[in-house]
């Protein structure tokens, strides 16, 4: 009898219970963290796959591991969790039906290590396309112990990195370098990727940055900059880095720098100096040891094309300071200091082309420069409130420069005559530059609006004087010399005002609006006084002036930006483009801009860009006022100049494929210029001398096409990387004679191939090839094929022992037989790493061992070419020392939460 109502109570207690509890609910959130074993790193671009009886979900995690299901049908669902170097996790869950939000407990992975043949190695992520963002895993890539940051650089997929430091991306110039999201001390990237070790390296990421406003409101807006971002490991995010380098020849050359930096976060300090003097002239190659590719900011000097012989010799100083003041106010201040002296000879042979004749010019130069330049710049960000936020910067500059000249020349074809020219020149230019942007946030309309006020103010004063003998005749009259020698002084006062006021209403989610007004003002008054130093200082009336130039640009844009499903967004917009020139020209042109976004994942990405824009005349191309400095050359502006205008379409296509590990790009270019300012060059006879005269006219039809294509094929667990980067362009380029319009169409097409490998655990082997191809339609002496063949790495004899070598073969053919060389440069260098710590290097280069790098540097002008020979002297040793400790910790900041580009959530 008791059990029994034992039972009867129970289960009246039961249908109680259940009736009070809701029904279970239709769909449910489900959300969670991925971490590795150690339940402190978050997993990122983890695959997260939901399974139910009716679905299968899946994700993948976002920068700080989480991922979230929002329609989950059912409280029953097994999870699976794969990344590669991870061990799969699967699991099921029976979780409670009522629930609207699900949260699991933290999901942790545990590495999954392969073995093959004695070596260990993680499985590979592969390259990601995150937006406007590509990431690279530096895990996937082998680099040596102790090497620096541009070797690891040099491995990713569609990256090229030249001799000079210079890296390129998909065909774009990289241009700024940040640390864990903060601008890497200056912002310079040959700095980064010298200075920084590559083992503390946790991801690379490749940016398409718009700026502080288009960041602030969303709608990307004109060009992007492309800047690479260095993640670092969570134990390697603070540093204190010490370095001193030197090197010389005991001659001609040598080359000394050191620097003291500090960096945690927004926190850095920085002291550098150094200084080098080197011959000009001589095309150094390739750099080659350890510490040739350390020199960042005083790589050797010379090498630079269209130099016969000379000196280079410049110093430096950098001090820059930033930090932050509670969550209020962060600072940064930078002081440079330049110093440069220089002594250039040229030997020029100049061949131009017109449509009444040839113009050949050959010429011997002397060029000496000194000059002294200063930069001061404090940058301020202040958060006025929770919504609010107000960026100032204000910098000063001055410079000072000496130059004087002397030249012997002699011309035949259209102009007959020689000349011996010497010129003075001294100048000073001081400059104000204020910046200050406002951005507010609403957060009742989720509006944002940004005002940007720019002003940049500098007083130029220059002094020329000009002291020459010109002999010329005009068959069959005789000859005449005409001595003469002027001064001419110049100031001008540029002032450039620019204000910018940008509003942006999100109407829903996927939908925002964006109104934006541009006003520039350049206010330029230029004074210009002539006097006739052979006739006591007496001032050339006729000569002298002051011209007023000012210049007024209006910008109106409308702008759109919509998603279009979960995979494309569409930017589409209108720009009124006004501009005044001296309140006497006024244009006013319509502009459409389209950006259409498509991407696929994390591995495909293509893009369509159209966009418009008008480009003003400069200074020089509307002053009246003509300048006579060289007697044989007058060049008169023309004020009634129209903007150039510049349509252009652009179009990209990125894919990686981890499967074979192969990377693909394309980027495509077409813009047309019409109104494009053109010089006007006329001939005319004066008693028996024939002058040149310069002016400027509007013409039309200018174009320019290009494709960029790279081909990446990795094969990891060999250390192999191949590489295909190849460049087709096309120019049409117009120009007058005597007012008659002609046109040049050049095409090139430019192949590189690269191969880089670890055959063995002691030798690093690269193999480049690149074919240039050039023709043109009218100067049969502008077409011509060059090949080069390159080999360079790296021999490990002992851990503390190597040689490196750097061999390159030139083939080249034009129909100009000067050019017609194959030299075999050759650079050999042998180094040994000392102290404990094995961070300190001494090393012997050689360069141009067979001394074969003196070719003749030729530049393609608009309508001929430039031939400048190099200097002889092209083999030199040198001897380099260079000590480099470093101490990398994770900080105080090591425990804390990051975001994707590695700044840490205080």
């Amino acid at each position: 009898m008791m059990r029994l109502l034992f039972f009867f109570t129970s289960l009246l207690i039961v249908m109680s219970t259940a009736a009070q509890q809701p029904p279970p609910l239709a769909i449910r959130q489900v959300s969670g963290v991925v971490r590795d074993s150690s339940g402190a790193v978050d997993v990122p671009q983890a695959s997260v796959l939901l399974i139910t009886l009716t679905d299968t979900l899946l994700v993948l995690t976002n920068e700080d591991g989480i991922f979230v299901f929002e329609s989950v049908t059912s409280a029953e669902f097994t999870i699976v969790v794969q990344h590669l170097g991870y061990r799969p996790f699967m699991q099921r869950y029976m979780m409670n039906d009522t629930k609207a939000r699900i949260t699991l407990a933290p999901i942790l992975l545990h590495a999954q290590l392969q073995t093959l043949a004695g070596v260990t190695i993680k499985g590979k992520v592969g390259p990601q396309l995150l937006g406007d963002t590509v990431q690279f895993w530096a895990d996937d890539y082998i680099v040596r112990d102790y090497a620096r940051l541009e070797e690891l650089i040099r491995k990713l997929e569609g990256v090229n990195v030249d001799r000079e430091g210079n890296v390129q991306f998909m065909g774009q110039m990289v241009k700024k370098a940040m640390f864990n999201g903060i601008r890497y001390f200056g912002g310079d990237v040959k700095q980064l990727l010298k200075e920084l070790p590559a083992n503390i390296v946790e991801r690379i990421q490749i940016i398409d940055d718009y700026g502080d406003q288009a960041n602030a409101a969303g709608i990307k807006s004109g060009e992007a900059t492309k800047t690479i971002n260095i993640v670092s490991k969570k134990d390697k995010s603070v540093a204190n880095l010490y370095e001193i380098a030197a090197s010389s020849n005991f001659d001609t050359r040598y080359n000394g720098q050191g620097y003291i930096k500090k960096i945690d976060g927004f926190n850095q300090l920085e002291v550098q100096a150094g200084a080098a003097r080197s011959p000009a002239g001589v095309l150094t190659g390739a750099p080659v040891g350890t510490i040739s590719k350390m020199n960042a900011m005083l790589a050797p000097a010379g090498g630079q094309p269209g130099v016969s012989d000379g000196y280079h010799q410049n110093a430096f100083g950098i001090l820059t300071y930033k930090n932050k003041w509670k969550d209020f106010l962060t600072y940064e201040l930078y002081y440079n200091l330049q110093r440069k002296d220089q002594l250039e000879i040229k030997d020029l042979l100049q061949q131009e082309y017109f449509s009444t004749g040839g113009l050949l010019t050959s010429s011997n130069t002397d060029i000496s420069q000194q000059q002294t330049k200063h930069d001061l710049k404090g940058v301020f960000n202040t958060k006025l409130s929770d919504h609010s936020q107000l960026n100032t910067t204000i910098g000063f500059r001055h410079a000072n420069e000496s130059l004087s000249s002397s030249s012997n020349a002699r011309q035949d074809g259209l102009l007959h005559n020689s000349s011996s020219l010497l010129g003075l020149q001294t100048a000073t230019a001081p400059a104000l530059d204020i910046d200050l942007l406002y951005i507010r946030k609403f957060a009742r309309s989720k509006s944002i609006l940004t005002a940007d006020f720019h002003l940049l103010n500098e007083k130029e004063q220059q002094r020329k004087t000009d002291d020459g003998t010109v002999t010329s005749w005009h068959d069959p009259l005789p000859e005449q010399d005409s001595t003469y020698r002027v001064q001419l002084e110049e100031r001008s006062s540029p002032e450039n005002y620019l204000s910018t006021l940008t509003y942006t209403l999100p109407f829903n989610t996927r939908t925002s609006l964006q109104l934006r007004s541009d006003l520039q003002v350049r206010r330029v008054m230029y004074d210009q006084q002539f006097y006739n130093l052979l006739a006591t200082q007496q001032r050339i009336d006729s000569l002298s002036s002051r011209f007023l130039y000012r210049t007024v640009e209006h910008p109106l844009l409308a702008t759109v930006k919509r998603a279009i499903g979960q995979k494309s967004n569409l930017t589409a917009g209108l720009r009124l483009q006004q501009s005044w020139i001296n309140s006497a020209v006024y244009t006013a042109r319509l502009f459409p801009d389209i950006l259409y976004e498509y991407a696929n994942g994390m591995r495909t990405q293509w893009s369509f860009r159209y966009n418009g824009n008008t480009v003003l005349p400069r200074l020089a191309e509307v002053m009246p006022i003509p300048d006579v400095s060289n007697p044989l050359n007058t060049v008169t502006g023309n004020p009634g100049l129209r903007p150039a205008v510049v349509d252009q379409f652009q179009a990209r296509f990125a894919r990686f494929m981890m499967r074979p590990e192969i990377f693909m790009s394309v980027t495509a270019l077409y813009a047309r210029t019409s109104n494009k300012v053109t010089p006007d060059i006329t001939f005319s006879v004066n008693g028996n001398t024939m002058r040149r005269t310069t002016g400027f006219a509007n013409v039309d039809g200018e174009t320019k096409m290009m494709v960029y294509y790279n081909l990446t094929k990795t094969i990891s667990y060999h250390s192999l990387s191949l590489k295909l980067d190849g460049q087709l362009l096309r120019n049409r380029m117009i120009y007058l004679t005597d007012h008659v319009a002609d046109h040049t169409i050049t095409m090139m097409n430019l192949n590189t191939f690269t191969a880089t490998l670890t055959p063995w655990q002691w030798l690093d082997f690269n193999f480049a090839s690149g074919l240039e191809w050039n023709r043109g339609n009218r100067f049969a002496a502008l077409n011509s094929t060059r090949a080069r063949f390159n080999i360079y790495g790296t021999a490990y004899l002992t851990p503390e022992w190597l040689v490196g070598f750097d061999i390159s073969k030139k083939l080249e053919h034009s129909s100009d037989n000067a050019l017609n060389r194959s030299p075999l440069v050759v650079g050999l260098n042998m180094e040994k790493r000392i102290f404990r710590q094995k961070n300190g290097v001494i090393s012997v280069v050689v360069m141009d061992l067979l001394r074969q790098d003196n070719a003749v540097a030729r530049q393609l002008l608009m309508n001929g070419y430039r031939d400048i020979p190099s200097s002889h002297n092209s083999r030199y040793f040198l001897l380099q020392f260079s000590w480099s400790p470093q101490r990398w910790t994770g900080g105080r900041n090591a425990g804390k939460v990051r975001r994707n580009d590695g700044s840490f959530v205080n």
